[in-house]
């Protein structure tokens, strides 16, 4: 056989085995992608039912947020200034053009960095406001409630927090509040305005005691005066003393004199009984003496009446 008949043979031999080789990759390819294909039609079945469910909880969400900002109202994000600190009222850098009107009430949450998480910030709720000017590009709003000065400082919370002080910046405004949320807020308003209204009744009656206590001490002073002297008296010297020195004193004195009155008449009662003693003994040693004297006879004895002449 001539060579090239002989290379033909031997490059039909390696292309018959080059063939198998392929034939057989082709099938374990072919086979793979038939399984890959019937798993995609099962992983599909099973991802549309999860497509629909997900697609389902969407709508849900979409419908509560719909629901929970038909609650909030509108909603603005606006520079906000203090025009007057001391009646609360701001000046804010929306107006007409973002369907701000006069007479309306806005709610302001100012929002403040968050000193526990740097870089973040959070909203406080100041209350509701009401636009007394409105502009194209900015109104003037002053609170809906009674402002107290405490609502304009900074306050600390239970758990050792801090609220800060009013301040500048953008506030978040919206035209609505949860009706859950305003109630929260009126109520907090009442008992504040109670407990100020209460606050003040007992100032006024702790004034009245005061006065009272002070006219109390004024005329307990003039008592002590009047009982114990004192420079509230008049030192008038045509008054007489108990007017001048106060009771006491002239009552002391007076004391005083009655007490040397009765030792003076204490005295001469012993004077008086030593000599009423004395008396007594001279009487006494009289009729000693007079016992010893000699005794007359029977026939010089005179009766008393034979010895009185007849009248």
């Amino acid at each position: 056989m001539h060579w090239s008949g002989k290379t033909f043979a031997f490059l039909i031999i390696l292309a018959s085995l080059a063939s198998t080789v392929l034939t057989a990759k082709v099938i374990a390819v072919r086979n793979s992608w038939a399984a890959k294909a019937q798993k995609f039609d099962t992983d599909y079945s099973k991802l549309a039912a999860d497509v629909v469910k997900e697609q389902a909880k969407l709508v849900a969400i979409r419908d509560d947020i719909a629901t929970t900002l038909r609650d909030w109202g509108a909603y603005w994000v606006a520079d906000t200034q203090a025009a007057n600190a001391a009646e609360g009222r701001l000046q804010l850098g929306i107006g007409t053009n973002q369907r701000v009107e006069e007479g309306m009430v806005i709610h302001g949450f100012q929002l403040y960095d968050d000193p526990q998480n740097p870089g973040t910030q959070v909203s406080i709720y100041r209350g509701p406001f009401r636009v007394v000017t409105s502009q194209a590009d900015q109104c003037q709003v002053l609170p809906a409630w009674r402002l107290r000065p405490a609502d304009l400082g900074q306050a600390s919370l239970p758990d050792g927090g801090t609220i800060p002080a009013w301040q500048g910046g953008n506030w978040r405004w919206r035209s609505m509040l949860p009706s859950g949320y305003s109630d929260q807020f009126d109520d907090q308003t009442i008992a504040f305005t109670k407990a100020q209204e209460t606050l003040a009744e007992r100032q006024q009656t702790m004034a009245v005691q005061n006065r009272l206590f002070d006219e109390t001490t004024s005329q307990v002073a003039v008592r002590n005066a009047e009982l114990f002297g004192g420079p509230e008296l008049a030192q008038d010297e045509a008054l007489n003393a108990e007017f001048r020195e106060g009771v006491v004193a002239p009552l002391e004195q007076t004391e005083e004199a009655r007490n040397g009155v009765l030792l003076s008449i204490a005295e001469l009662r012993e004077k008086v009984r030593q000599e009423r003693d004395m008396v007594l003994k001279l009487q006494a040693t009289n009729l000693e003496l007079t016992q010893k004297l000699p005794q007359p006879t029977a026939e010089t004895t005179v009766s008393r009446e034979s010895a009185i002449p007849a009248q």
